[in-house]
C-alpha cells in the first residue's frame, strides 16, 4: 500500500503556517538546479504541522534575460496533504519523513522525539 493512500487525504488549499494555533513539527526541502531556460533553480519545502496538515512552498529563480535581471520568487505556502481522520501526527510523520529522505529530501527541522 502506498504511503499516501495509507496516511493522507489529498486536499489542496491556500495555507498559512500559524493558522489556528498550529505549530511546525518538521521541515524538509529538495532543491533542483536543472536549467530549463526560464528557471535555473527550484526548491520545494514541506512543513509538517501539528494539526495533521502538510504544507508546501515552491521557490524558484528566474533566469536573467536581455530585458530583466535574474530574480527569485516564492509561490507561498499551500496545503499539500492532510492526515486521514484518526491518524496522529507524531505517529504518522516519522514513516513519511523516512520515505521522503530516501527519495533525496533533506531534513531542515527534525521532528522532536522521534526516529
Amino acid at each position: 500500500m502506498d504511503l499516501v493512500d495509507k496516511y493522507l487525504d489529498e486536499d489542496i488549499q491556500e495555507a498559512k503556517l500559524s493558522a489556528r494555533g498550529r505549530t511546525e513539527l518538521a521541515r524538509l526541502e529538495k532543491e533542483d538546479n536543472r536549467d530549463d531556460g526560464d528557471v535555473d533553480w527550484r526548491r520545494k519545502t514541506l512543513a509538517f504541522m501539528s494539526d495533521g496538515r502538510i504544507l508546501q512552498k515552491y521557490d524558484v529563480r528566474f533566469t536573467a534575460t536581455q530585458y530583466s535581471k535574474a530574480r527569485k520568487h516564492s509561490y507561498g505556502w499551500t496545503e499539500y496533504l492532510k492526515l486521514k481522520k484518526g491518524r496522529i501526527p507524531h505517529e504518522s510523520y516519522p514513516n513519511l519523513i523516512k520515505s521522503l529522505e530516501s527519495k533525496g529530501w533533506i531534513v531542515k527541522k527534525k521532528l522532536m522525539g522521534s526516529y
